[in-house]
């Protein structure tokens, strides 16, 4: 039937409904039932709207990351630098005691964008972005604002420092580069310490 406008008789009311999803996505990957951090974040109800975009390129400040990982290496934007030795890449760093790899970074880097739903290992929390790997050796304040001017020079859109960095850093060398990543456009994270 078509209905003419201002037919009489007519009541019409506009009625609004929030788009809320009935879905929560739960991925395949083995480790997420134990992964109680993605449930506090509400992980599965931002992942039924986005699991990141590869042109969010997310640099790890740390201690390296393992490059050939297999949740990780398609993350990967490029093999990433050490800011101690521009020779080499990001990959872990030794430590000087044990003689050891760090692992710190990769750990991060996996809470960040280990690949969603691939049946291995973890969900990362924005598993679709590049990531940028900046390994800093030593965590001196010249390596962390050499690591933070390459991130944000080579495509980093987020720079995350998962350091335990004090407030003397903000008056020496790295504030600078803080405050040019910023002025780049960069949106920069650094973690408080666990104490």
């Amino acid at each position: 039937a078509i209905i003419e406008r201002g037919a009489p008789g007519l009541d019409v009311d506009l009625e609004f409904v929030p788009l809320l999803s009935p879905f929560l996505f739960i991925p395949n990957d083995p480790m997420f039932a134990g992964s109680w951090n993605m449930l506090i974040v509400g992980a599965p109800q931002g992942w039924d709207l986005t699991r990141g975009d590869r042109g969010v390129v997310v640099a790890v400040i740390d201690s390296g990351c393992d490059l050939d990982h297999v949740d990780l290496r398609d993350s990967y934007v490029s093999r990433g630098i050490n800011a101690g030795d521009p020779h080499l890449d990001g990959s872990p760093v030794l430590l000087a005691i044990s003689g050891t790899e760090d692992w710190h970074g990769t750990g991060v880097t996996g809470v960040l964008a280990a690949t969603i739903d691939n049946m291995i290992g973890l969900a990362g929390l924005a598993g679709g972005c590049g990531i940028l790997p900046v390994a800093v050796p030593d965590g001196s304040t010249v390596e962390i604002a050499v690591a933070i001017r390459y991130a944000a020079t080579n495509g980093a859109r987020v720079i995350n420092m998962s350091l335990a960095i004090g407030s003397f850093w903000f008056e020496s060398s790295t504030r600078a580069a803080i405050d040019d990543a910023i002025a780049a456009g960069c949106v920069v994270c650094a973690s408080a310490g666990n104490g």
